[in-house]
């Protein structure tokens, strides 16, 4: 199976921090799960979409907006 995209990779650096120490939101909308990596002025995140989200919309997921 090939990739339908490429995408430039740069070595980044685990985030010892969770993601509610780093954001000035409080729940529900903490929409973050996981901060998996860091660089100087960036950092890449993780989150999963499911039924109980804030956006998910039934039928639909969540809208790309």
């Amino acid at each position: 199976m090939s990739p339908l995209f490429l995408v430039e990779t740069k070595p980044m650096f685990k985030c010892l921090h969770s993601v509610s120490s780093l954001l000035p939101h409080a729940p529900p909308m903490v929409l973050l799960d996981d901060i998996v990596g860091k660089e100087e002025r960036e950092a890449s995140a993780l989150v999963t979409i499911h039924a109980n989200s804030v956006f998910f919309l039934e039928g639909k997921g969540v809208p790309s907006y």
